[in-house]
């Protein structure tokens, strides 16, 4: 040993001509991986880096001190295998989603189970679940609601049921008792148990399924099936609630103040009106059935109405008879819409006004008339039932004749053409009308879209080219609303021009 100041030197130490400390016996820092001063560059002192260090004390992973994972399932809840290695539970998974679920079980129809470890004195331990407390200290807060569901089905596959079992104790002996008495909500809502039903001190379903009653009173039970008739309990008065869900009630009329409606029959379809505390009255002019609602009937002359009432005025809606007292000048079996006080009366459609009858009597129509179909004789307008005409072509126009009957327009000539035209809406004029105003769609094209329409020297036709030729009569009958369906406002003017050539 040789002292240099206070500093003890080992033997084998020796400075160079640069006084760099020499250390020749330590290794390569890349092979000597158990020593922080290694030897460097030249054989100068040196140390391994902090990323070298850790590895050696274990910081960072290598062959040699990673514990690895026995399994790769996602979400895989990871348990102790032993010194080195961690198992990743493949039927134990954890999702932390919005709903975070713990899952238990492998990809097939077996049985999952969470279970206590038994107490190290043999019995089994207590496994209790609650659902979350209420914050200690807060006012009123609720607590958790704990929820026991079977699985959910799809389509017609039964649904998950609930089934509680216990275990009761059996004879003497080391092996473990089965479950019984188990209690099983099914999917469609039933209650099934193998026990009885108690109610505090009082079982009033044993495990036979058999009721029993307690000492408070008695049951007349003439038709139980495990009684003979007239077998049974009596009791004077009842004065518990409850439900009577079969039977047939064979006592008095149940009266109106006990909830009844006092009466022992009631005519079809006929609605009930109060009578004060007094049996209700089965209206016979007031029924109601597939879906509608009658007032009357048709073997009584009666005046049926419907009147509604507000602080100042009256709606009546009804039938009139013929002493006129529904409404003067109305005769009998007229329908009569009638209102006093100061308001109109309106009827309209889609809240629009199609009618109103004022205060002062007076009515307003609004006519609403849309372009009609494609069919021959479709029409919305002014129809009117004469002439005594068969034999007629649906869609053409006719002139009316000085015998009252109708015949072809034509405008070759005014006695075919000069009178009044109509469109032929069917066969017969009596039966199927004649319209003289409106839209309509005639057998036939008879120009473009806005044409002015003119009345043709082809029988019954109208044209959008006036007729030029001598002793023709020019008449506007209207305009054309399509280019090919024949649809056109069809309004004759009373005036007419004849053509001198």
């Amino acid at each position: 040993m040789k002292w240099i100041g206070a500093h003890v030197i080992d033997r084998d130490v020796r400075f160079s001509g640069a006084m760099n400390l020499h250390l020749p016996t330590l290794a390569d820092p890349g092979s000597d991986t158990d020593k922080f001063l290694v030897s460097g560059t030249q054989g100068l002192l040196g140390y391994r880096t902090g990323a070298e260090v850790l590895s050696d004390i274990g910081g960072l992973p290598t062959s040699t001190n990673i514990l690895a994972f026995d399994g790769s399932t996602a979400n895989g809840v990871c348990t102790f295998k032993d010194a080195d290695e961690i198992s990743v539970e493949s039927t134990l998974t954890f999702d932390a989603s919005s709903n975070p679920t713990l899952f238990i079980g492998a990809d097939d129809d077996g049985s999952s189970f969470i279970r206590r470890l038994a107490h190290s004195d043999g019995n089994g331990g207590i496994l209790q679940l609650t659902a979350g407390d209420a914050t200690n200290g807060q006012t009123n807060k609720a607590g958790g609601a704990l929820r026991l569901a079977g699985g959910l089905s799809t389509g017609s596959g039964a649904g998950g049921s609930v089934t509680l079992f216990t275990s009761p104790a059996g004879g003497s002996g080391t092996s473990l008792n089965s479950y019984t008495n188990s209690w099983v909500f099914g999917a469609d809502g039933s209650f099934t148990t193998e026990g009885g039903i108690t109610t505090g001190s009082t079982s009033f379903v044993n495990a036979s399924g058999v009721i029993q009653v307690a000492t408070q009173g008695t049951i007349d039970h003439d038709s139980l099936a495990n009684f003979s008739a007239d077998e049974h309990y009596t009791q004077a008065n009842i004065v518990a609630t409850g439900t009577i869900a079969s039977g047939t009630w064979e006592g008095t009329d149940i009266g109106v103040a006990h909830g009844g409606t006092g009466l022992s029959t009631v005519g079809t379809n006929e609605i009930l009106t109060g009578n004060g505390v007094s049996a209700l009255t089965s209206e016979a002019n007031l029924t109601f059935g597939n879906n509608r609602l009658t007032i009357g009937n048709n073997t009584e002359d009666i005046q049926p109405y419907i009147r509604m009432f507000n602080d100042e005025n009256t709606l009546e809606l009804g039938v009139a008879n013929g002493t006129n007292d529904f409404v003067a000048g109305s005769a009998d079996g007229d329908i009569v819409l009638n209102s006093f006080g100061d308001h109109n009366v309106i009827i309209g459609q889609s809240d629009v006004v199609a009618f109103t009858v004022d205060t002062n009597g007076d009515s307003n129509f609004n006519r609403r008339f849309t372009v009609t179909g494609d069919t021959d004789g479709a029409y919305e307008g002014d129809v009117v039932y004469f002439g005594g005409t068969t034999s007629m072509t649906v869609g053409k126009i006719y002139h009316y004749k000085s015998d009252g009957t109708w015949e072809p327009a034509d405008a070759d000539a005014a006695s075919t053409s000069d009178g009044l035209l109509g469109v032929a809406l069917g066969a017969a004029s009596d039966t199927n009308g004649m319209l003289l105003r409106g839209m309509v769609t005639l057998d036939h094209d008879p120009g473009a879209v806005g044409d002015v329409l003119y009345l043709s020297t082809t029988h019954g036709s109208a044209t959008s080219t006036a007729p030029s030729a001598n002793n023709d009569i020019v008449r506007v009958i209207g305009y054309c609303l399509h280019a090919s369906n024949g649809q056109i406002w069809f309004n004759p003017d009373s005036t007419f021009v004849e053509v001198t050539a």
